[in-house]
């Protein structure tokens, strides 16, 4: 499971636990529900910026969105790219 993917679980997870459509939460966050969707699934990679505007609309620092990813986890293609 690559960075991407596991950001957007803990995205997701948070989501969820607080009861939240991906309507809300991508309304809350300025940003389009399919653009969150990608997000959440994986498929598109976030800044640091979006990340901000995601753990505010959440509730959440941060590092609760950070602290999830397993860098063990992440595969070596961007590695093997380079």
């Amino acid at each position: 499971m690559n960075v991407q993917e596991q950001v957007g679980l803990a995205v997701q997870s948070l989501r969820r636990a607080r009861g939240l459509s991906q309507d809300e939460l991508a309304h809350r966050a300025g940003i389009d529900q399919a653009y969150l969707s990608r997000i959440e699934t994986g498929q598109t990679d976030i800044g640091i910026r979006l990340l901000v505007r995601l753990s505010r609309a959440l509730g959440v620092h941060p590092i609760q969105i950070i602290v999830s990813i397993d860098v063990s986890r992440e595969s070596n293609a961007q590695e093997d790219s380079t």
